[in-house]
């Protein structure tokens, strides 16, 4: 079974299939993980639950222009550096301020790394800075309190 790719209509209500990984499918089971965009492409970890696996990512980067993406702009890639099929490419413990809670959720954004927290909003220098991260700001007060 193929990794898939689905994509919303104009007004975010119905998602239809755009394309998938392997192509032309093979005998197994793939999942596309862990999406970011970067600088117009859309970038997705592969899994491959057999482990025969020899790209590490695909990149979905329509021409420019093009606002739907389509089976031909998905491309299989591989890491120089691991040389292929790895999920993880780098991992280090990172410590929040006490109060940040449980992390959610991360993205890169300019030259660092946010983390989403359950206490709020945290910035992780990007390595090797290895400076401690900073608060960027507290979680929003619960409904009914004057927060959302």
């Amino acid at each position: 079974m193929p990794g898939a790719l689905h994509r919303a209509d104009a007004r975010g209500r119905r998602w239809t299939y755009a394309a998938d990984y392997p192509r032309p499918w093979r005998p197994g089971v793939w999942r596309l993980t862990y999406m970011t965009r970067l600088r117009g492409a859309l970038y997705a970890g592969i899994q491959d639950n057999d482990g025969r696996e020899r790209f590490d990512y695909v990149r979905v980067a329509p021409p420019p222009g093009v606002r739907e993406f389509a089976q031909e702009h998905v491309e299989a890639r591989r890491h120089p550096e691991s040389g292929g099929a790895s999920i993880t490419l780098r991992w280090s413990d990172v410590a929040l301020p006490d109060d940040a809670g449980w992390p959610t959720d991360i993205t890169r954004c300019r030259d660092a790394l946010v983390v989403l927290a359950a206490g709020g909003l945290c910035r992780l220098a990007a390595p090797p800075d290895g400076a401690p991260a900073t608060r960027l700001a507290p979680a929003p007060m619960e409904r009914g309190t004057g927060g959302f």
